[in-house]
């Protein structure tokens, strides 16, 4: 077990979904063309992103967003606003492969405990 994240486009109507512990779960299916299960490469991701560029929202996986809704195993749901969205869009389209690779070191990552280490 370990903490996993995944996405989601927010639609109409998700805003109270991710407030009803009944149904907040129902938002991240994985058959649902809407959601991103990033499973446990999250944290190689994060440092991946954060390695390759120096604009703060490349650090939205850890910590962007506004906290909302309920509650899960590993904290609240976060939802990023259509203006920081863009904001990450422009920065992650300024990022070259070799930018992107560049923060890759599978031994620090490994020393490191960075996921998927697994």
């Amino acid at each position: 077990m370990g903490m996993r994240a995944s996405l989601r486009e927010v639609r109409e109507g998700d805003l109270t979904r991710l407030s009803d512990r009944n149904q907040v779960y129902g938002l991240f299916a994985r058959d649902d063309p809407a959601a991103l299960s990033l499973e446990k490469s999250w944290d190689g991701l994060h440092r991946l992103l954060t390695a390759a560029g120096h604009e703060t929202e490349l650090g939205f996986l850890v910590g962007g967003g506004t906290e909302v809704g309920v509650p899960l195993s590993y904290g609240r749901p976060r939802l990023l606003s259509a203006d920081f969205v863009r904001r990450l869009d422009s920065a992650l389209r300024g990022i070259t492969d070799d930018q992107f690779w560049s923060g890759f070191d599978p031994q620090q990552f490994e020393a490191d405990g960075v996921y998927p280490g697994i």
